[in-house]
């Protein structure tokens, strides 16, 4: 008897061993797996967004344009269109400086909608319709004024349908400045041999 109680001891003694050891080994792999995931978190953080690559800089003395509302008036002059009704067309228009400082008007380029107008020459002067002038740019003080004109040749199309704008470029303290005007004038009131006559 004293054998079976040792024996039966002894087998409930080895099974609380296994039941020990394999308490110990579910315990060792759950540090494991809990210590895996803490550290795969630290050595694998988000990636950083990538960076645009550098711009190079502007040389110092050009800067982007941009544009001026407000500085500048810029008044079409009825008076100075002038056309011979079949090759030419010359509109004209005065730029006010309206600002404190000045302005340098460096360009004037046409800007034709519709039409067969082709650009022919560009005056820039102070005097009525810019009749003397050249292309070359003008210091405009503040309060000061200078006329554009703008000389076309006339196509084999009739001009009623075209509109013509102008954008003028200017330089102040470095900086390149815009400004677009309205339509200079309306075509459709002015004879010309390419178009149709009403009635």
């Amino acid at each position: 008897m004293p054998d079976e109680i040792d024996q039966l001891a002894g087998g409930a003694g080895r099974w609380s061993t296994r039941r020990r050891w394999a308490a110990a080994v579910l315990a060792l792999l759950l540090v494991t797996v809990v210590v895996g995931v803490r550290l795969a978190g630290h050595r694998h953080p988000a990636a950083a967004p990538a960076l645009p690559p550098p711009v190079a800089p502007l040389p110092s003395d050009i800067r982007p344009p941009t544009s001026v509302p407000g500085s500048v008036f810029i008044e079409h002059l009825a008076g100075c269109t002038t056309t011979d009704h079949r090759h030419r067309l010359t509109l004209a228009f005065a730029v006010t400086n309206l600002g404190r400082r000045p302005l340098q008007l460096v360009a004037a380029t046409p800007h034709v909608l519709g039409g067969t107008l082709l650009l022919d020459q560009v005056r820039i002067g102070a005097g009525p319709c810019a009749a003397v002038g050249d292309d070359r740019p003008r210091r405009l003080q503040s309060a000061g004024t200078a006329v554009v004109a703008m000389s076309f040749r006339l196509g084999l199309g009739c001009p009623h349908d075209a509109s013509v704008l102008a954008r003028m470029t200017f330089r102040r303290s470095g900086l390149l400045l815009h400004a677009d005007s309205a339509q200079l004038a309306d075509l459709s009131a002015i004879s010309f041999q390419q178009c149709p006559r009403p009635g």
